[in-house]
């Protein structure tokens, strides 16, 4: 079994479509895939967990979400910001 302090954290920002018409916006934790799309096509587990979520301008919530119910993602940048030195912060959520 995975360790929790072994998970790579890499957020993007994405924009999520479900099958009931709902819109979701927030961040979703991509590992150690380079892109949303590759971990949406490569990856083995079943849902995406989108955090910081919010829809019709609610407060933020986290949802776990089926992917089989995604109608479409629409990913943002990423969660990283470079410094003018050249190194690069990951923002811990």
């Amino acid at each position: 079994m995975e360790e929790y302090s072994q998970w790579q954290k890499n957020f993007k920002k994405a924009s999520v479509m479900v099958a009931n018409g709902s819109v979701l916006s927030g961040k979703i934790n991509i590992k150690n895939y380079p892109r949303l799309s590759d971990l949406m096509r490569n990856s083995d587990e079943h849902y995406i967990t989108l955090v910081g979520a919010k829809s019709g301008g609610s407060e933020e919530k986290t949802f776990i979400i089926n992917k089989k119910y995604v109608v479409w993602l629409e990913a943002g940048p990423s969660m990283s910001e470079e410094t003018s030195e050249g190194e690069t912060i990951i923002t811990d959520v």
